[in-house]
Order: structure tokens, then sequence, then C-alpha cells
């Protein structure tokens, strides 16, 4: 059974994700592969306020912030090292 996708916005903070795919046009694809994100890429959910606002993140040992409109392009799943699935800012 595989696990629901979700966007990146929606991930609660501490949370650790794995990306599933980019959507969205070539100029985001193109964007997130510059800032080093990809599907396969495990993310780890930094801070997700509920009130708006960039959310922080860290792969591949490097913190970023992307901003919500960028972050609802990256649908992940729980990460499967990690125990638990990712919980939505409901």
């Amino acid at each position: 059974m595989t696990q629901p996708e979700i966007t990146l916005d929606q991930i609660r903070s501490g949370r650790t994700v794995r990306v599933v795919r980019i959507a969205g046009g070539w100029g985001i694809q193109q964007r997130l592969n510059q800032l080093g994100i990809h599907p396969a890429d495990r993310i780890e959910v930094l801070r997700n306020g509920i009130l708006g606002g960039p959310v922080l993140i860290r792969t591949h040992g490097i913190d970023m912030a992307l901003g919500r409109g960028m972050a609802r392009h990256v649908a992940v799943t729980a990460d499967a090292s990690k125990s638990g699935k990712p919980e939505a800012d409901v």
C-alpha cells in the first residue's frame, strides 16, 4: 500500500519526508533542481509557521527557505527510514 502524497507546505515542523515528485512547469522544476531538491531526496522541515511565511527545510545538510508557492509544488510522503506518516497542519 502506497503512502498518500501531501505537499511540502502542509508538513508540520520537525517532520522528515521524501520527495515523490515535483509538480509544475519547467521553470519550477529547474529552480528546485538548482536548489538541490530532487525526487527521492530526504527533506527535514525545520519550521513551517501556521500564519504563512517561508517553509524552512534542511536537505543534503543545507538549510534553506522555500516560499509557500514553491513548496506547494513539491509532493512528499513520509520518509521510509522514519516511522509514522507526515502530518499536515490542519
